[in-house]
């Protein structure tokens, strides 16, 4: 029988060192989501959106709902999270930090790596999505988790798409790492993703038109006039961890592009307040 390894306990009180003042302050919200004002926008205790999609304000949103630990309660899992962007719905459980199982190395160069890292084992099911998606969010979270404190171990992480309006595999990373994180598995910081649409000029000159998260109607209504990215970040080191770029409207200008990456990274620091008080949640409920 597998032996289950502790990790360093409460480890999110130092890096949410000052949760408790904020959550005290958000006592009047929802439960299930935080507050954060960014721009002309807020996403409210409600899950309100950062900004009106229709009026295209900077960084819009839809509604984002974040639960750390929804399956809290039983045996199935370390940790769980689900995430909600608008009608997009994305649930995971992770399963670990665990003691390596020799038949899950699947080579020698495999099990030198697992004698130094941890081995994170990712799955993805649901709806119409990509199962080979599984891999780009497989090397998103070996770049945030703190693989060398969990050498010779395996942890399993589940994503279940339950839903699908745009934006899944946005979802899927932040859900994967707010379950990780409240698994009490060590990582270097929060994952926050987002999904938007590139919409070329007429001029080269001109910057490119972004559609910040949308759902999969405005998606059609661009089909062969845009490209799509999923972009990934740690926030603490300002780090991309993930950019996955498609679509007819491929390849696009450097210049135009370097400059849609850059708000399109801080549009994902949007997130971070409603992703953080979910974490906060669990860790004065003692989820954790």
């Amino acid at each position: 029988m597998s032996r289950v390894f502790a990790t360093q306990s409460r480890f999110l009180r130092h890096i949410l060192p000052d949760g408790q003042q904020q959550q005290q302050q958000q006592e009047d919200g929802d439960d299930d989501v935080g507050c954060q004002r960014i721009e002309e926008g807020m996403c409210g205790t409600g899950g309100t959106p950062l900004a009106n999609i229709d009026q295209q304000q900077p960084f819009a949103w839809r509604k984002i709902v974040v639960r750390s630990n929804p399956l809290s309660g039983g045996d199935c899992s370390s940790g769980s999270a689900s995430v909600d962007m608008g009608n997009t719905r994305v649930m995971c459980t992770v399963n670990g930090p665990r003691e390596l199982q020799q038949q899950s190395v699947s080579s020698s160069a495999d099990a030198a790596a697992s004698m130094e890292e941890g081995v994170l084992c990712v799955t993805l099911r649901g709806c119409d999505i990509d199962a080979s998606l599984r891999y780009s969010v497989e090397r998103a979270l070996q770049a945030a988790v703190c693989l060398r404190k969990l050498a010779r171990t395996e942890t399993a992480i589940e994503l279940n798409v339950l839903s699908d309006d745009g934006g899944a595999f946005a979802a899927c990373l932040v859900a994967a790492g707010v379950a990780i994180a409240s698994a009490n598995i060590e990582m270097l910081d929060v994952l926050l993703a987002c999904n938007v649409l590139l919409i070329p000029s007429n001029s080269l000159t001109a910057p490119l038109r972004i559609v910040f998260d949308p759902d999969k109607a405005t998606i059609a209504a661009h089909v062969g006039k845009a490209s799509a990215l999923t972009m990934g970040v740690i926030p603490t080191i300002g780090q991309v961890v993930c950019a996955e770029l498609s679509g007819d409207a491929c390849p696009l200008p450097v210049h135009q592009l370097r400059g849609a990456l850059s708000d399109v990274y801080e549009h994902c620091l949007t997130l971070y307040g409603t992703v953080r008080a979910a974490l906060l949640k669990g860790v004065t409920e003692g989820a954790f």
